[in-house]
This record gives structure tokens, sequence and C-alpha cells, in this order.
């Protein structure tokens, strides 16, 4: 009976993990522990699914900025909750950047 619950648990592990919207690197876990929203990684696996989607659609929207040296065309909608201190910065200058541009007619695309 012990091992079959042990396996049972496995798998529901397994299933919770594979249902996750998005990966997430060790990075993302240590900028989760020091941003506002102090996740750990067994926080980040209970949170609901909107929860889980805003935070995967947050962290991959900085990872678009960081790929494009600090720049982003496009101005998205993400949770500053989810972010450490120095990547707000770093999303903020970005998406400043991109709203002036737009003002300036040199374009831009807002996305919510």
């Amino acid at each position: 009976m012990k091992i079959l619950l042990a396996v049972a648990t496995i798998f529901i592990a397994s299933a919770a993990k594979a249902e996750f919207p998005c990966q997430l690197s060790a990075k993302d876990y240590a900028s989760l522990a020091v941003s506002n929203s102090k996740l750990t990684p067994a926080a980040v696996q209970a949170l609901d699914s909107d929860g889980k989607t805003n935070l995967c659609e947050t962290r991959q929207y900085l990872h678009e900025i960081d790929a494009n040296h600090g720049k982003t065309a496009i101005v998205k909608d993400y949770w500053p909750i989810y972010l450490s201190p120095e990547e707000k910065k770093t999303v903020g200058h970005a998406v400043d950047a991109a709203i002036q541009a737009q003002l300036d007619g040199t374009g831009v695309t807002i996305v919510v």
C-alpha cells in the first residue's frame, strides 16, 4: 500500500509540474525570492491558474526585454510583484522608452 501511495504521489507531482505554463530557471526562482511576492518554488506551484499565467507572462516579457538588450517595441501587461527590484527597473525603463517612441511617432505596439 505504501508503494502505491508513493507512486501516486510522484505521478500527481509530475502531472502538476507538467501543467505549469512555463519553465522557470534557477535565476527566475532567485528573483522571485527577492520580489514583492517572495515566492518559493512550492508557493509557485501552489498558485492558481491565473497566478501561474500572470507569473509566466511576466517572466517571459522580462526575458524578451533582456534578450533585446533592455528594449521592447511592444508594451505588454505585466505583474511587477513577480519581478525583483532590479528587474522592475529594467522593465520600467524599456516600457517608458517604448511609450516615448510612440509619442515621438516612431511606433510601438501596446498589448494589454
